[in-house]
């Protein structure tokens, strides 16, 4: 896959990038550098892979990329940078915490019912990646893009250790892949990536789905959640792709 200023953008302090792998022989050259660098990463633990060199420390980039962090009052935060397409503030109930490494900590404590917040910019062709744990966490978590509405949106969800990839047309899903993944760590990094009629789910380094399907028309991106319990969250990138 070509990538929009993707190493800039997503370059991290340890030196790793987000992976977002195209099919084929660039597929597999991308991956065998990528599992290089997340080696690394791991022998050095979780919190230098969220220490950014060349990016804000909190909030939205100016740019097409967007690298949020937690930053200040949580309500103010995230109806400056995010919108709901489903539910609101009161099914998430947010809150900003400080973890025991000093870093800053998006908590919802979610109920019952769905909820999507979605950032205010819409994409078409995307990668998406969220640092996350959901220890505590019940139900259905889902990275969405390509989001008009609660009716109309592509999704990779996981669920225990089920990850799932589809799209929802006028209110029917539509399944392309499923599998099961492993999970390493309480906190990991889950990753999506749209690119033309390419569609690939990721946990930490290694893809789990990949589908392919008719290109949707540029929507919002963002996190959805079908479940009950506390939900953190570290970071969200996004970034632009080109169509493979």
């Amino acid at each position: 896959m070509k990538r929009r200023n993707l190493l800039t953008a997503l370059a991290l302090g340890t030196g790793i990038t987000l992976f977002f792998g195209a099919c084929s022989q660039q597929k597999e050259k991308s991956e065998k550098k990528h599992d290089e660098v997340h080696s690394h990463a791991e022998a050095h633990g979780n919190k230098s892979e969220m220490n950014h060199e060349n990016m804000h420390d909190t909030g939205m980039h100016e740019s097409e990329d967007i690298s949020w962090k937690p930053k200040g009052d949580a309500k103010t935060a995230l109806t400056a940078d995010f919108h709901f397409t489903v539910g609101g503030m009161e099914d998430i109930s947010p809150a900003i915490t400080t973890d025991t490494d000093g870093e800053k900590v998006l908590k919802l404590n979610v109920s019952n019912n769905p909820a999507a917040l979605v950032f205010h910019k819409s994409f078409s062709n995307v990668g998406v990646r969220t640092v996350l744990n959901r220890e505590n966490y019940e139900g259905t978590l889902k990275i969405v893009h390509h989001m008009k509405d609660a009716n109309t949106y592509e999704f990779v969800a996981i669920n225990g250790s089920k990850m799932v990839m589809g799209r929802m047309i006028n209110g029917k899903e539509k399944i392309m892949e499923e599998s099961d993944f492993e999970q390493s760590s309480d906190w990991f990094s889950f990753s999506v990536s749209a690119a033309g009629s390419h569609y690939k789910g990721s946990i930490g380094n290694k893809m789990v789905v990949h589908g392919h399907d008719k290109e949707m028309e540029k929507g919002f991106v963002g996190i959805m959640t079908e479940g009950r319990g506390i939900l953190q969250i570290k970071q969200i990138e996004v970034v632009p792709l080109e169509a493979e």
